[in-house]
């Protein structure tokens, strides 16, 4: 198997123990792609395989143009899936890839007719495979990791600490001292002492829970072995770190670090349970964190832990770390899909454990919100309007007034809501579909989430929509952000609950991040766009032209009368649900949101624009312009104008198109991204089956044929 090439440009290399003659690329590969990271560097791989390998290891290395691009450690599972090498000591997966791009070729190349290939624990900051649009893929949250990022001072850090967090810590120091228990703090480099302090620390795990469970260090040979060989020689290069807690002349609390470059990654962490009255594993972690603002002042902490809420709170930011299984083809991942859904059918619900701390709430409009769920809809607002309840009334009000279907399914931990799932629902021919409380109107939708919450929890709200629609056919959610933490989410969440998921494309979305003036940005403009700009404002205005900026409610009525007779003199055909523009508009007014700009000739309007700031966010949501005014280019001179507003006066950090790939909005903006969407089918109703198999179909038959014209994106 060893050095052969596939066409994609792949090899094969098998391991005994070590990466042996490969460890040199595999380093310069890792620091070329990533920053540093301690638990990617050969000496931690080495002693990974060396310790826990069973001879079975293969070293998949990615080659392009003769320079190696990507590599991975993979071990066989069955005939037909492969697996990242993972033993439970790695904690992100072993793997050297920007991207997910090659990773169908590579399936290609390995050995046998191998239908899924599973890459394990994947850290987004180290190759985000779960971005890939590779639809045959299917995600699940592995664990929340989090980070502390070492700037500025630990002082500047611990105030910006919840103050309940430092106040309980005082407490316990207080406590401590008044018991008469002596505090002191080893921090041990030197490589001599550092075997005894790991055997030190595996006696202190082996008391605790995880000598209950057989998982600490000490409980297996193997594994104390392999962290007392890593941290000696780590500490050879001076890249070890241990801190050690004493009470009086106890150990109480013990952590082991890694070190490379400005990154200090967390390895280990055990303390004393029976001194749990006075929190030592707290204490040594902040004086462990305070030694590292000093150790590696402007880098960063990794913990590589399944973070709870308790643990987030000590978080300069947070991640997932997901494990993403790749299909060879459609029907393979249908296979997958139904074995999967199968077993966990036959398993039962599992994610109801604890279900006393959560709740499912069920409200049909904003208007029944309690306060806090009015407040928890607020924080998402935050993020973008869209996702806020003044958003969905008014969707609701003017375009589903009567519909019998629209339910917002809110989960409530310990009483506080955190996480919600706008839906509505329609009866079919063959039964039940559930789409996102959502229609061409809206640019984009996410659910409301709060504290990270875990695809399993997210999962009960898609339970609790799917008992309230025996025989679900389907759910629809769209338009998505696959660059929001939440699509992920949501992508696991309707696995979890036993619906097989796939995506699907939205529409392009055209956007800029400002960080110029206006001025600035003109000139970096095409040249014809500008004489554009600067012939048709004299123009215009030689005509009796001028442009207006309307954003107080004062105007509001004058300002949706002048849009609604530009729109009936436009192009564009009537609106369907003629109050859902004056109500937004309003909405606007009411917030601080508006900006709707108008075109006029004498008193005639010729052009408008709608556009919502907030947030820092200019979003260009909706215009029209009178054709008969079309040599004057009045469209141009507002989005110029309004353009110059946000920038100079709004002071906006982003500028977005929302809805479209028209070409006009490529020669304003920056930067394109996708909008996508989520379908999922039930496959034990009958009408779930039919539309999964379609849906396996189509995907069959696309992947075979070759590539034909972009989709159509859908037009403001």
């Amino acid at each position: 198997m060893s050095g052969i090439s596939s066409p994609a440009q792949w090899t094969l290399h098998p391991l005994q123990g070590g990466l042996g003659e490969h460890a040199a690329a595999w380093d310069d590969l890792r620091r070329r792609l990533f920053e540093a990271n301690a638990m990617l560097d050969s000496q931690f791989v080495n002693g990974l395989l060396d310790n826990f390998g069973e001879g079975r290891e293969v070293l998949a290395v990615l080659r392009l143009d003769g320079q190696i691009e990507g590599m991975c450690l993979l071990e066989r599972k069955s005939p037909l899936v492969w697996s990242s090498f993972l033993p439970s000591q790695a904690q992100i997966g072993l793997t050297l890839l920007k991207d997910a791009t090659s990773l169908p070729s590579l399936i290609r190349t390995l050995p046998g007719w191998v239908m899924e290939l599973d890459m394990l624990c994947n850290d987004p900051d180290f190759g985000d495979l779960a971005t890939s649009t590779f639809t045959d893929t299917h995600t699940i949250d592995h664990c929340l990791t989090m980070h502390v990022e070492l700037t500025g001072s630990f002082q500047q850090y611990w105030s910006g600490r919840p103050k309940k967090l430092a106040q309980n810590l005082d407490r316990y120091r207080r406590r401590a001292e008044t018991e008469g228990v002596q505090q002191h703090l080893r921090i041990v480099t030197d490589a001599a002492e550092m075997e005894a302090v790991v055997a030190r620390y595996a006696l202190l795990e082996v008391e605790g829970w995880k000598g209950r469970r057989g998982t600490a260090i000490g409980s297996s040979p193997d594994q104390l072995r392999f962290y007392q060989q890593l941290m000696c020689r780590l500490a050879e290069q001076g890249l070890a770190i241990a801190w050690e807690l004493w009470f009086n002349d106890q150990l109480v609390a013990s952590r082991l670090a890694m070190r490379e470059g400005n990154t200090i990654t967390m390895l280990k962490t055990t303390y004393l349970e029976s001194a749990a009255a006075y929190s030592p594993g707290r204490e040594l972690l902040r004086r462990a964190v305070e030694h590292c603002f000093e150790l590696a002042p402007g880098g960063r902490i990794e913990f590589y832990t399944d973070a709870t809420e308790d643990q987030l709170r000590w978080a300069s930011g947070s991640r997932w770390v997901r494990h993403v299984a790749f299909y060879r083809t459609p029907i393979a991942r249908m296979a997958a899909t139904a074995a999967r859904l199968g077993r966990r059918r036959l398993k039962g619900d599992d994610d109801n454990a604890g279900s006393q701390d959560f709740k499912v709430e069920v409200y049909r409009h904003p208007r029944e919100f309690p306060s806090q769920v009015q407040e928890f809809f607020a924080e998402s607002e935050s993020i973008d309007t869209q996702f806020g309840a003044d958003w969905y009334r008014n969707l609701i009000d003017t375009v589903f007034p009567e519909h019998p279907g629209v339910r917002f399914y809110v989960l409530l931990r310990d009483g506080r809501p955190v996480a919600a799932l706008p839906l509505i629902a329609n009866r079919g021919r063959l039964g039940w579909e559930l789409h996102s409380l959502s229609n061409y109107y809206t640019a984009l939708y996410a659910p409301s989430l709060s504290g990270n919450p875990k695809c399993r929890h997210v999962a009960r709200l898609i339970k609790a929509a799917h008992r309230d629609h025996p025989g679900l056919v389907s759910m629809k959610l769209y338009p998505l952000s696959t660059e929001a933490p939440s699509f992920r989410t949501l992508q696991c969440s309707l696995n979890r609950a036993n619906l097989a998921c796939f995506t699907y494309f939205g529409f392009g979305n055209w956007h800029m991040q400002v960080s110029q003036d206006w001025a600035s940005y003109l000139q970096g403009l095409d040249g014809r766009q500008r004489s554009t700009i600067t012939r048709m404002g004299k123009k215009f205005a030689a005509e009796g032209g001028r442009l207006e900026v309307i954003s107080g409610k004062d105007d509001v009525e004058r300002g949706i009368q002048a849009y609604q007779q530009v729109y009936a003199a436009s192009w564009k055909q009537p609106e369907p649900y003629q109050g859902f523009i004056p109500g937004l508009i309003h909405l606007c007014a009411e917030r601080g949101w508006l900006r709707l700009g108008v075109a006029w000739v004498g008193d005639k309007p010729v052009a408008a624009q709608l556009w919502i700031v907030a947030n820092g966010k200019a979003d260009i949501y909706k215009l029209a312009y009178d054709e008969a005014y079309k040599a004057y280019s009045p469209g141009t001179l507002l989005t110029a104008m309004l353009m110059q507003r946000a920038m100079d006066v709004d002071r906006v950090g982003e500028i977005d198109y929302l809805i479209g790939d028209d070409p006009y909005k490529k020669t304003w903006m920056t930067s394109r991204r996708e909008r996508w969407g989520l379908v999922a089918y039930n496959p034990f109703s009958l009408g779930g089956a039919i539309g999964l198999v379609r849906e396996l179909l189509g995907r069959t038959v696309h992947m075979l044929m070759p590539a034909t014209a972009p989709a159509t994106s859908v037009k403001k």
